[in-house]
């Protein structure tokens, strides 16, 4: 189908621009500064990823909804929002318990989107390499590295990004002197990694990809850098099978425009923030169904509104903006968002029902009636998100957030705090002391069977030992 056509190791190099760039080698040369430091890579990071045959799969294949300024947008009235001002505190130990708490080296970055596993970066005592990646059972609360150098390291590349479940690793590797980038994936059988498969690779006119992986499948999204000699081509969200070969992976989005954000894992695939098709400048909150490659919910938010984190789970969408906008009403504010209930419709619903609304008596559907069913269906699919009520998490956003069990978790300034949407009520986890600015970190991606936080403690109590460490927790409802 039209969004999940096959492609070869895609190479995006200065070979296929006319002229090289001047800026080319400043941007190196920022990169180079800004990660001169491996501590100083590791925190700017946590600080800081025929229409009628194919149905719902012409909004991947399209890029979104068609070139129209009446494109239907999430709409929501002030008074249909409320947040934590409107929900009763109650004390963390009432709602979660520490079942498993590992300590890794000082400067560890954790990622977690699986029930059993969670990858991280390792810093090394050593300038080369720069980083390791490790594997952490949660059950065991056990860390074993499963790439102790980058394949390419003899190249000058150095690991940069890491995500793992079960099934498999996906990575990227850089060379940041000469802004080359790669994107490895490899299966896992326990904690034995198998061959490693070069996917993509690209150099400064494109971003080093942000990644993802859940379940089967590793994701990794790739956008034209601002400068470059590219910056008029598309972005792509990209996906393959663990162990599978470069033609197998798929294209399971094109974006006429830059992305607006990272992607986040959910529990079926991906969710990520193209741009719409639209003569004004739209984001377009998408979730993809991994398996089958098919937009199976879609929301377009109002015009220039551009979320820097997008999630998808038991509640729907949620996105966060880390500005304010004097427009958008009840959805204009700083914060994270998302409906207090899962809406009951979703787009592949509407545009199937739609479809069979339009059909003719013998059950064949126009190219126009298609383009009207996609029409109806987002017009659907937008009043629905629109008339639900909506909760918002009133704090700078830090990371997507993710959905564990009853509670809406959010990233918070400093705190992970998790939200009882139903019943309205919401905890914030104690900061460890010694714990730096960030304060306490979410790991969790998507819907997650696991709560994992993390954060690195640098810290000497009165008349005790010195403190260096990170510190990663698995929670579990009490």
């Amino acid at each position: 189908m039209a969004n999940s056509s096959r492609t070869t190791r895609r190479k995006h190099t200065a070979d296929q621009a006319s002229t090289r760039n001047t800026g080319v080698e400043n941007d190196s040369t920022n990169i180079a500064n800004i990660l001169l430091t491996r501590r100083g890579f590791l925190y700017g990071i946590a600080g800081v990823a025929a229409a009628a045959a194919v149905g719902t799969a012409a909004f991947a294949a399209t890029g979104g909804f068609s070139p129209k300024h009446d494109t239907p947008a999430l709409s929501v009235p002030t008074s249909s929002v409320f947040t934590t001002d409107n929900c009763e505190y109650i004390e963390n130990n009432q709602a979660l318990r520490v079942v498993t708490s590992v300590s890794l080296p000082y400067g560890t970055m954790v990622w977690a989107s699986d029930p059993s596993v969670a990858a991280c970066l390792l810093p090394t005592e050593t300038g080369k390499p720069l980083t390791n990646v490790g594997l952490i059972s949660l059950s065991a609360g056990t860390c074993r590295t499963i790439l102790d150098k980058a394949h390419g390291q003899s190249d000058g590349f150095e690991i940069y990004d890491a995500r793992a479940t079960s099934s498999g690793l996906i990575w990227t590797e850089a060379d940041i002197l000469d802004g080359n980038w790669r994107v490895y994936q490899a299966t896992l059988s326990g904690a034995q990694l198998g061959e490693p498969v070069l996917m993509h690779e690209g150099d400064t006119n494109w971003e080093m990809p942000t990644l993802a992986a859940s379940g089967n499948y590793a994701f990794w999204q790739v956008l034209p850098q601002l400068n470059g000699n590219a910056t008029k081509e598309d972005s792509l969200m990209m996906c393959v099978e663990f162990g599978g070969s470069p033609e197998a992976a798929r294209t399971l989005y094109t974006s006429h425009g830059r992305m607006a954000c990272s992607p986040s894992p959910s529990a079926s695939g991906i969710a990520c923030a193209p741009r719409a098709d639209t003569s004004d400048t739209r984001y377009q909150l998408t979730h993809i169904d991994a398996a089958t490659g098919e937009v199976t919910d879609a929301l377009a938010l109002p015009a220039s509104m551009r979320p820097i984190y997008v999630a998808y789970g038991e509640s729907g969408f949620a996105f966060s903006f880390d500005g304010i906008y004097n427009y958008g009403d009840g959805i204009a504010n700083l914060g994270t968002y998302t409906p207090a209930s899962a809406p009951t419709y979703d787009l592949k619903t509407a545009t199937a029902d739609a479809q069979n609304s339009l059909r003719d008596k013998n059950g064949q559907l126009s190219e126009r009636n298609a383009e009207e069913a996609n029409a109806r269906a987002a017009q659907a699919v937008a009043d629905l998100y629109s008339s639900s009520t909506w909760f918002r998490f009133p704090r700078t956003p830090v990371t997507p957030p993710a959905w564990y069990n009853n509670w809406f978790v959010v990233k918070s300034t400093r705190a992970v705090s998790g939200v009882d949407l139903g019943a309205k009520r919401y905890f914030a986890l104690d900061v460890e002391n010694g714990a730096p600015d960030y304060g306490e970190f979410l790991a969790s991606y998507g819907t997650c069977q696991n709560l994992v936080t993390y954060t690195n403690i640098d810290y000497t109590p009165i008349n005790g030992d010195p403190i260096k460490e990170c510190r990663m927790k698995v929670w579990k409802t009490v």
